[in-house]
């Protein structure tokens, strides 16, 4: 009979807790990926190792017996009990494996079974869930609130018809997400943006040091045309709220956000402001910018910017693009650090409308280097990769900056009469060579 110890090993059912099984087992955990690319031999040799590792801390395989109590086991055995500890293991993370790419897409599935899930295990990362109505949301929400592994979640309400019922269903989620410990990244597609819905996203940013990527997208603004236009009012209470409250914010780094919120509208001059002034922001969208007026001001405004010190991710509605393309040709040639891509307009999709030939080439010139033509420290080596990426046009455009370059001194092209003379080679003879090593060896 042997007397448990804290570093000893127990068999059998209900001993997981033990601080010696759980040491054990972390000590499988940590070997599972080589385990599992591993042959059958070496399968056996490192079960055997992880046995005398035990072993050598002070622990030892014990084995219960109920008429005489706690009894050692061989090594044989104790190998035995380690392999099939392994193979439980993988057999749990396949099964997690599948269980998450069952959840990253649920839609009107099992609601008690995926809220069981999110409560009582770690597999789920990424979600997708898509609600008509509001019923069993709020046990989503509850089950989010007691959930600590997922990362990204997204929430479709395009097709939920009931504004107040939306308005609810925005509030409870940026409730249980502003305490979530590890989201990182939520995008919510919604009908249209109210003042309910706006007040607890102004929360969110605010209160949110986990969040570091927000996309909201109203499909109203999206169905937005010139012919109805949204109220010009750059100074409502909600606008200035959330404008104010990403200012205080300092974990965004990706931001789409819709023009119109709350019956009021966002000036592009305020939000590029913004993202001006936060260079921790790599990626913004200002979602149904329309007023050719209003927007062609704002362009203007933000052309007139000093250079900013990252490099942005602009989010460009097609829309705006092609109603003021004259003034975003602008900005574009007034600041090549801006580079473009289609604003997100859907969960899992992007713009497809086609952006002005102008636009396009800009947006090409960017992608092509012009940033990198910019700065003074970049060697010669990174523009034959720059060319192969560029198209011809764009190849021309750089060839116009030739004398750039014959003038550009420390990692770009230098004159040949500048260059220093090459060292003269002192040849040794190999004789001599050897009288002086064997010398050192000598003083040695």
């Amino acid at each position: 009979m042997a007397l448990v110890a804290e570093r000893d090993v127990l068999r059998g059912m209900g001993r997981g807790r033990h601080a010696g099984n759980q040491r054990w087992r972390q000590l499988v955990r940590n070997s599972l990926v080589a385990y599992n690319g591993a042959n059958r031999d070496d399968r056996m040799l490192m079960a055997g190792l992880i046995v005398l590792e035990v072993q050598d801390s002070g622990g030892r395989f014990l084995e219960h017996d109920d008429n005489v109590g706690y009894l050692e086991m061989s090594n044989e055995d104790a190998a035995r009990m380690t392999r099939q500890c392994f193979i439980n293991l993988l057999y749990r993370m396949r099964r997690i494996n599948d269980a998450s790419r069952f959840f990253n897409n649920w839609a009107n599935g099992n609601v008690d079974q995926l809220c069981d899930t999110l409560r009582t295990t770690r597999i789920v990362k990424d979600l997708t869930a898509k609600f008509s109505t509001n019923a069993n949301f709020a046990k989503l929400v509850g089950a989010l609130e007691e959930n600590q592994s997922l990362k990204k979640f997204s929430l479709d309400l395009s097709i939920c018809k009931d504004f107040e019922s939306t308005e609810s269903m925005i509030s409870m989620l940026c409730t249980a997400i502003s305490k979530h410990p590890v989201v990182s990244s939520l995008t919510i597609l919604i009908p249209a943006l109210g003042k309910d819905s706006t007040k607890a996203i102004t929360d969110l940013i605010r209160v949110s040091i986990t969040l570091k990527e927000l996309r909201v997208v109203d499909s109203m603004t999206l169905s937005y045309t010139a012919t109805a236009a949204p109220q010009r009012n750059g100074d409502c209470a909600s606008s200035k709220k959330l404008m104010k409250a990403l200012q205080e914010n300092q974990h965004l780094k990706i931001l789409a956000i819709p023009c119109r919120i709350a019956g009021g509208l966002i000036r592009f001059s305020d939000f590029m402001n913004y993202v001006w002034n936060s260079p921790r922001v790599e990626s913004a969208s200002l979602l149904g910018m329309g007023e050719k007026d209003t927007t062609d001001a704002g362009l203007k405004e933000v052309a007139e910017l000093p250079r900013r010190q990252m490099p942005l991710i602009w989010g460009v509605d097609s829309r705006m693009a092609n109603l003021c393309q004259e003034s975003v040709c602008q900005l574009l040639e007034a600041h090549p650090e801006i580079l473009i891509k289609p604003a997100v307009t859907t969960i899992g999709s992007t713009i497809v409308n086609a952006l002005p030939p102008r636009v396009q080439f800009w947006a090409a010139f960017h992608r092509g280097g012009r940033y990198l033509l910019k700065r003074p420290y970049l060697s010669l080596s990174v523009w034959p990769h720059v060319m192969q990426a560029a198209k011809p046009d764009l190849i021309y455009e750089f060839l116009k900056q030739g004398p750039f370059f014959a003038g550009r001194t420390g990692g770009f092209a230098i004159q040949s009469n500048e260059l220093p003379a090459p060292p003269k080679k002192k040849w040794i003879s190999r004789k001599r060579k050897s009288d002086e090593i064997s010398a050192d060896l000598a003083d040695v």
